[in-house]
């Protein structure tokens, strides 16, 4: 069932950088987002992202997001840290080059957050090399299609997806991957249909 009349929310996310000192994190009103980028360049890209999703959502509350750099993932304490924050997260952001393939340490902490079953709707969104639409064959959309399918995860890719660009040209679009994050406007879950 499609919800009729405005959504009970009008105002727009707050977009967030998770802190230590933040309020606590409100289920049902916020949105947690992981960033994993290559470099600052793709993890500006990213953010951006999240600041058109949450500007545009109308759905109040707050996307708090954190953000790791590859090169911080070669470090395994830090590498099973991001994990734990992505298996928490509803929205996943990997900003890379489609070429080569990701680094072996970026699929390892992969594998650790879909290790994690704690069967919450989750988005993976793919931004690979910003200026142009990466191949259906690129290494890393592969990668992340695959790790998407695994985690039974709803996938995106920008410049690959025409429904993900046409959104973020009209930047207003709710967050990827939140049927389930927000209940009392659907009637059902689309996750639990496609199973």
């Amino acid at each position: 069932m499609v919800p009729r009349g405005p959504p009970p929310y009008h105002f727009p996310m707050q977009l967030v950088l998770s802190h230590p000192l933040m309020d606590p994190f409100e289920p049902g009103r916020d949105l947690k987002a992981l960033v994993a980028c290559e470099s600052s360049a793709d993890g500006q890209t990213a953010t951006e992202l999240l600041g058109r999703l949450a500007s545009g959502s109308g759905l109040g509350g707050r996307l708090i997001y954190c953000s790791w750099n590859f090169e911080l993932l070669t470090n395994a304490s830090l590498r099973r840290l991001a994990a734990s924050e992505a298996a928490a997260a509803a929205m996943i952001v990997v900003a890379a080059r489609a070429e080569p393939p990701l680094p072996e340490k970026v699929v390892e902490w992969i594998s650790l957050w879909l290790a994690v079953n704690d069967n919450h709707s989750r988005a993976l969104v793919a931004l690979l090399d910003s200026g142009a639409a990466p191949s259906a064959t690129s290494g890393a959309l592969l990668q992340l299609k695959k790790a998407a399918a695994l985690g039974r995860m709803d996938f995106f890719a920008k410049g690959t997806d025409a429904k993900l660009d046409a959104m973020l040209k009209r930047g207003a679009a709710s967050p990827p991957g939140n049927l389930a994050w927000r209940p009392d406007l659907y009637a059902t879950n689309c996750r639990a249909e496609r199973d």
